[in-house]
């Protein structure tokens, strides 16, 4: 009955009226995107409301192994140039600092949330003819299980993973020593299981003081690259507000009392070192 249609509807003002209901895990670029002022999707005549969680201390505190946590800030000038910028950081300063690392102990897992980064990293690593394999969300069953077998052998020196991939399969990837992450992983989780599957590049396990252990794991890796752009998920690894000051590039060394025991310094400006007690957080 065309006469129930009210005129607002006809006159492409539906969104005026409507009420929008969105349910997330955590909060992304997205979603922020459809609850800005001169988003169209969202302008209702009722207003806006947001409510997330507060994260304090963050999932940072629950890395188990006392493992040296490298930051690292990527600076671009827009959101369009970040993708770039990230990338031509990973290949022109991590890349070949972790080659020399990886060539004399372990091997290295790099986790990257975005499929597009994973394949942009993939095709330079395959025009290089480095050693790696790769596991995707698109991957068959058969090529998973082939480049788990040949990083675990050590037949290869890096595996690059999707954050969908681990989502939707959990794998425990075996043989890895050296973690980076090419982005913050959109779930905060992944932070720490992630790193708890890495194992250590040196010996001492079998004595359980913490000197011991720190020894151990002195040469094992984890690097993190991320931008401003970032801070969302940021803050749901490290805090909200030692998040907001690391893109911000100001000393966070002060606010590490309230991690459970991590430690932390500031090397260069943007660049910080996080370190694990595993002591308090096992």
């Amino acid at each position: 009955d065309f006469s129930r249609i009210r005129e607002w509807n006809l006159n492409d003002q539906a969104r005026f009226f409507r009420q929008t209901i969105i349910f997330s895990r955590h909060m992304n670029l997205d979603l922020s995107a459809l609850f800005a002022s001169r988003s169209k999707l969202c302008n209702t005549r009722g207003g806006r409301i947001k409510i997330r969680p507060k994260r304090t201390a963050g999932t940072i505190s629950r890395v188990v192994h006392p493992m040296r946590q490298i930051y690292q800030q990527v600076a671009c000038a827009s959101l369009a140039k970040s993708f770039d910028a990230r990338f031509e950081y990973f290949v022109d300063n991590i890349l070949p600092k972790v080659d020399s690392v990886v060539g004399e102990s372990g091997r290295c897992l790099v986790f990257i949330p975005s499929y597009l980064d994973f394949v942009r990293v993939r095709n330079y690593m395959k025009r290089n003819h480095m050693s790696f394999a790769n596991c995707c969300e698109y991957t068959q069953d058969r090529e998973i299980s082939r480049a788990r077998q040949l990083f675990f052998q050590g037949d290869v020196q890096y595996l690059l993973m999707t954050e969908r991939f681990y989502f939707f399969k959990r794998y425990r990837i075996r043989g890895a020593h050296h973690c980076i992450f090419y982005a913050p992983p959109e779930h905060c989780d992944f932070y720490y299981e992630v790193l708890n599957l890495l194992q250590p590049t040196g010996g001492g396990l079998l004595d359980s003081s913490f000197s011991a252990l720190s020894a151990a794991w002195s040469d094992n890796m984890c690097a993190i690259l991320y931008t401003k752009y970032d801070v969302l998920s940021l803050a749901r690894i490290v805090g909200e507000q030692r998040a907001q000051r690391m893109v911000a590039g100001i000393n966070v060394s002060e606010e590490i009392a309230d991690a459970r025991g991590d430690d932390a310094e500031m090397c260069d400006r943007g660049t910080y070192v996080f370190v694990s007690n595993s002591s308090t957080t096992a």
